[in-house]
């Protein structure tokens, strides 16, 4: 009982310290897969796509992405902002959020809509957006062959793309 409670005070401390971190003008961050973790600290030389695909490769090979989304979310002077706290959620709750995401919604679905502070008014239309996307991902018969972390990866692009190309500012940017 005393371990669970010291685990979720550390979670719950790790969490608020981390919102703290950044302000909303350097809130928007870099992709935690590709521009964060031990492959974008080994490949941040080579330019161009090879250095990104490189770093991502080298992310899922060493740790399945972890080293990447939780440098994203701890380490603010390399990897900052909503996106990478985005990613680590979507990372550890994928299989809830596809649910969700075929059901039309529910509270994993809220979370990633609050990580990024869309207002309660534009989640229906950006949740509307983003199931539309991800069923065109569905149709895409390797989905299903991909490993966890790149659909997790597919899935936080597609959300990250919803805000990011919101003209609405209804998100926090």
């Amino acid at each position: 009982m005393k371990t669970r409670l010291l685990a979720a005070t550390c979670g719950l401390g790790l969490t608020l310290g981390t919102a703290t971190v950044t302000t909303d003008a350097e809130a928007r961050g870099p992709n935690p897969w590709t521009e964060c973790g031990i492959g974008a600290l080994i490949f941040s030389s080579v330019e161009g796509d090879a250095g990104i695909i490189l770093a991502a490769i080298s992310n899922i090979t060493f740790d399945l992405g972890t080293t990447g989304t939780l440098s994203a979310t701890l380490s603010p002077d390399t990897c900052a902002g909503y996106d990478a706290t985005a990613a680590l959620f979507i990372n550890q709750q994928l299989p809830s959020i596809e649910t969700e995401l075929a059901m039309g919604g529910g509270e994993h679905i809220n979370a990633v809509m609050d990580i990024y502070h869309c207002s309660d008014s534009s989640q229906p239309r950006l949740l509307n957006d983003v199931r539309n996307q991800y069923g065109e991902l569905l149709k895409d018969p390797v989905y299903s062959d991909w490993s966890h972390v790149q659909q997790a990866e597919a899935v936080w692009n597609i959300f990250n793309d919803t805000v990011s190309n919101d003209t609405t500012g209804s998100c926090a940017s």
